[in-house]
């Protein structure tokens, strides 16, 4: 044959080309039919037995004559590449197995890239072609497979692994916009990698660019707490701690300090991550000694009476957080500190505030969301303390 080589791509979208024609899981219709296609494919180096080919596409399922419907699966896809590809013979059959013809050339990117992850990498360049070589998430065509999930699972962790090393030589060598470029490149394949993250963010550190980090800092946490449920790492904090004092290590007049700390006033209560939080009320606690004042601190905890564990219910919690967080914003009082603590939890400091107005004030903002919450399975606790005096 003059061009006997047929490329496939797994990762971030399912294509198949030979020559100048290209089919994608779409035009396959059939999850089932792809799943065998990218079986075969993936696995083109040797025979396989009809048996797991019927493990992998029924497992857990119950089929008459599973031999039977393998073969027309089979008939299916044979009929599909000579509609497609003018060929027939890509396909094997032999005594209770299949293959793939060994007249084809097969490339395919999950398994260069399984051979490359196989190799010692010492140098930027090696790191880079390495990078290139994953694309996106493995058959993301396919659900509810756990053969895919499985490799799925494995091929982004390496692919992580190696991208924290690559980000972490480009850091030693002082190529922090190269380090910075090559850290979103993988953020846009995982979103939820917290280190990821704080590597993005110290690669801003290092450019002196303070706001932009300060801010990728704010929606990391954010979107940590939303997605995970955890707080971000002591690591983390450590690093927003110094962008804090870079952020106001250059020389200016009290005019310009001033007109900056008054561009932004928001109203109502002030919403910070757990930090900035922890600050704050150390701050407090120092003041109410010397000042003669007292303070209390609330948790504000959505609470599942009926627990399913199951997706909805997590859903529904952050909704309801969210009416939390947009109920205490604008309900609180000016000078009354908020921060989500976890997936279910608010953390409320009001200052100069006695336990019976503390109790008043919270029983107000959240009246609504609890009348909301009625007849259901969720509800609201809430937990008052007075601040402890420091110093």
């Amino acid at each position: 044959m003059e061009n006997d080589t047929i490329y496939v791509t797994m990762f971030k979208m399912f294509t198949v080309r030979f020559g100048d024609i290209m089919i994608n899981g779409d035009d396959m219709k059939s999850d089932r039919l792809l799943r065998l296609f990218a079986y075969l494919l993936y696995n083109h180096e040797r025979i396989i037995p009809s048996s797991e080919l019927v493990d992998m596409l029924w497992c857990f399922e119950e089929v008459d004559n599973p031999i039977g419907a393998l073969k027309n699966l089979v008939y299916r896809l044979i009929v599909l590449l000579k509609k497609t590809f003018s060929i027939s013979d890509l396909i094997t059959t032999g005594k209770g197995s299949y293959s793939i013809n060994k007249d084809y050339h097969i490339e395919v990117d999950a398994l260069n890239f399984e051979k490359e992850c196989q190799k010692e990498m010492n140098t930027i360049e090696e790191y880079e072609e390495f990078s290139c070589l994953y694309t996106g998430k493995y058959l993301v065509e396919v659900e509810d497979d756990h053969n895919v999930i499985t490799k799925r699972t494995y091929y982004d962790s390496v692919y992580i692994e190696r991208i924290m090393e690559y980000a972490n030589l480009l850091e030693e060598q002082g190529e922090y916009a190269k380090m910075e470029h090559v850290v979103k490149r993988a953020l846009e394949i995982n979103q939820l990698e917290e280190e990821l993250y704080e590597l993005l963010i110290r690669s801003l550190y290092y450019q002196k660019q303070y706001k932009q980090a300060a801010e990728m800092y704010r929606k990391t946490t954010e979107l940590l707490y939303k997605s995970l449920g955890v707080k971000p790492s002591e690591s983390m904090q450590d690093l927003f701690e110094l962008i804090k004092k870079q952020s106001h290590s250059e020389d200016a007049d009290i005019i310009e300090i001033q007109k900056d700390l008054a561009a932004e006033t928001p109203e109502g209560a002030f919403l910070c991550e757990y930090g900035t939080f922890r600050e704050i009320y150390n701050m407090h606690s120092r003041l109410m000694g010397r000042l003669g004042i007292c303070a209390h601190m609330c948790l504000v905890s959505v609470v599942n009476r009926k627990p399913k564990d199951d997706e909805a219910d997590q859903k529904y919690v952050e909704k309801i957080m969210e009416k939390m967080q947009s109920a205490m914003l604008s309900g609180l009082r000016i000078g009354d500190v908020l921060s989500r603590l976890s997936v279910n939890q608010f953390i409320v400091l009001l200052p100069s505030c006695n336990y019976e107005n503390s109790s008043m004030v919270m029983n107000r903002v959240l009246r609504k969301i609890r009348y909301s919450l009625n007849h259901t399975r969720f509800d609201l606790e809430v937990t008052i303390e007075e601040v402890e005096t420091k110093g």
